[in-house]
């Protein structure tokens, strides 16, 4: 399923972010990064086998400039709110819906002065049974 794959090329696309979002953890350097989070779940399964699925996500980014990080991770947030459909490119999944489930906020920061900001999202997709 290309999902992460198609949900960082369309922010990238999407948004004029200072560095492109990357799928995985954060590097030590400034970046950002979007990787799955926890609790992702089928919700519902049809009698042909089609799967309805949340999948839970947080996009972050590292930097030491709080003012780049607000604009940024908002611009990000703006663009989940209007986004209507990010197509599969390999016809893995149909895309249904995407939605915040909290606001851009600080995470934490480490000795050297860079500061993580994230914001979480899920997507609902519909996995096609093959058969």
């Amino acid at each position: 399923m290309d999902l992460i794959v198609r949900l960082v090329e369309t922010i990238n696309d999407q948004c004029d972010l200072p560095y492109p979002v990357i799928a995985g953890y954060l590097k030590p350097s400034e970046c950002i990064g979007l990787v799955p989070d926890p609790g992702s779940s089928t919700i519902d399964e049809d009698w042909s086998g089609n799967k309805t699925k949340r999948m839970n996500y947080t996009i972050a980014m590292r930097t030491k400039d709080a003012e780049q990080a607000d604009k940024f991770m908002w611009e990000i947030s703006n663009f989940l709110e209007m986004a209507d459909d990010i197509p599969s490119a390999d016809k893995s999944y149909i895309f249904e819906e995407i939605e915040q489930t909290g606001l851009p906020s600080m995470s934490e920061q480490d000795e050297q002065g860079y500061t993580d900001y994230m914001l979480n999202f899920f997507v609902q997709i519909i996995t096609r049974t093959n058969k």
